[in-house]
């Protein structure tokens, strides 16, 4: 059944065990993106705390891997932690790091149960929200999910694993060498469909510090993925770029080597249609604003990621942030987005927000700019901005994902490969 990329959103249990959600789709899942706060209701809230995770069926195997951050607001001296780990969902409820929140994908349902997922809880916190992008149908061949350690030398290495050939990879997760929770905060974000169509993003801010200078982020259209440093005041440690994707997995240009082997996790898809990009947020033209954003082919949903830092490429001082969203319009439009973000003042000013019915939403701490995800067609999609700043221009970066385009079968080839059977049937006397 073609492909199905649909957004969503579910109310966590507050008790451990089995939960299962419905996406109402109808078709098997595959893949599973999730993100979301340390909140139980939409807007805007005190403190950073959130999540992004991953979850896919491999050839009948579940893996999931989650990565995980919180900051504490209004404190004289920053209290920042993150961590990775195997796991779809982790929410801490401080910066300290305190772990609350723990569930990881069990299944996706089949047959009567076609288009459902169930997680199993296993650390029961707060009934926060959770987002997700729900991918399945049978365009979509193949996927994986595999953990990597960065090199700690420059150059070509090939990251493999997988029993196919990508046709993208999506890259998220947190610092560390290990799967762990520790203090310092930095996660990124990052994918590539090829050598000319990428981007990449951390973000970060410094554990245990006056908040002047510590918090930064980075985003760049012209490498694969960005890590940052381990701990101290946020720099750029290691830089790589895409050159091919191969059989197992990719090769990647590592032109500037980590500093240790930061782990990394890579979600990759085969089948369908991708595209990769960017945009801007206007600063003029008044709201509402429609946006009309080209695509290379007909997308069925579009993932959107930002640091929310201006349209520069380079490193940015003051503010770490993390912005992660999703939107389609196959049918209905259907949205989901959660932030967050902090700013170096002092005490500290840190807050985060969500929302099912924006695809965008930055934050300066206040609302900065914020879209709805408004329609989708062959060759483009469309946002509208309900909220947009005249000072500054927010770098927005997506991928899409859309089924394989129906090939049409010319007049002659189908007269070259079916002459047999249209060739008149000889002819049958009824009296012998």
């Amino acid at each position: 059944m073609g492909l199905t990329a649909l957004p969503g959103q579910f109310t966590l249990n507050t008790s451990t065990g089995d939960q299962t959600i419905d996406t109402g789709s109808g078709v098997v899942g595959k893949a599973l993106l999730v993100w979301g706060t340390y909140q139980t209701a939409e807007g805007t809230g005190a403190a950073s705390s959130g999540f992004h995770g991953c979850g896919v069926d491999a050839a009948g195997t579940i893996k999931n891997r989650v990565a995980a951050w919180a900051a504490d607001d209004n404190v004289a001296t920053s209290n920042d932690g993150c961590g990775n780990a195997t796991g779809l969902i982790r929410l801490f409820s401080n910066g300290t790091p305190t772990l609350d929140v723990v569930a990881t994908l069990s299944s996706f349902g089949t047959g009567a149960n076609a288009g459902k997922f169930t997680i199993n809880i296993s650390n029961a916190g707060p009934a926060c929200l959770v987002y997700y992008l729900y991918l399945g149908g049978t365009d979509l061949t193949d996927v994986d999910l595999l953990q990597y350690a960065a090199p700690t030398i420059t150059g070509n290495r090939d990251d493999t694993g997988a029993s196919f050939t990508p046709d993208f990879a999506y890259a998220f997760g947190c610092i560390g060498t290990s799967q762990s929770d520790k203090t310092e905060l930095r996660a990124y974000s990052g994918c590539s469909l090829s050598a000319s169509k990428r981007w990449a993003m951390w973000t970060g801010a410094d554990d245990g510090v006056t908040m002047t200078g510590n918090n930064k982020h980075y985003h760049t259209d012209v490498a694969a993925l960005v890590l940052s440093n381990q701990a101290g005041t946020p720099n750029l440690d290691a830089i790589a770029d895409h050159v091919a994707f191969i059989s197992g997995g990719r090769t990647l240009n590592w032109t500037d080597a980590a500093g240790v082997a930061t782990f990394y996790y890579v979600l990759y898809l085969k089948g369908g249609v991708y595209d990769v990009g960017n945009f801007a947020s206007p600063t003029g033209g008044g709201t509402p604003q429609d946006q009309v954003v080209t695509t290379a082919s007909a997308l069925s949903a579009v993932f959107f990621a930002s640091t929310q830092q201006a349209t520069a490429m380079a490193t940015s001082d003051n503010e770490w942030g993390l912005m992660l969203g999703a939107g389609s319009a196959t049918g209905s439009p259907v949205e989901a987005v959660a932030t967050v973000k902090g700013q170096n003042v002092f005490n500290t000013d840190e807050n985060m927000t969500n929302a099912s019915t924006k695809c965008i939403r930055a934050l300066d701490p206040g609302t900065l700019v914020e879209a709805d995800y408004k329609s989708q067609d062959a060759t483009s999609f469309t946002i509208t901005w309900t909220t947009i700043d005249a000072t500054q221009a927010v770098k927005v970066f997506w991928w899409g994902i859309g089924a394989a385009p129906v090939t049409a079968i010319l007049e002659e080839e189908f007269w070259r490969v079916e002459p047999a059977r249209l060739a008149p049937e000889p002819a049958v006397s009824l009296w012998g």
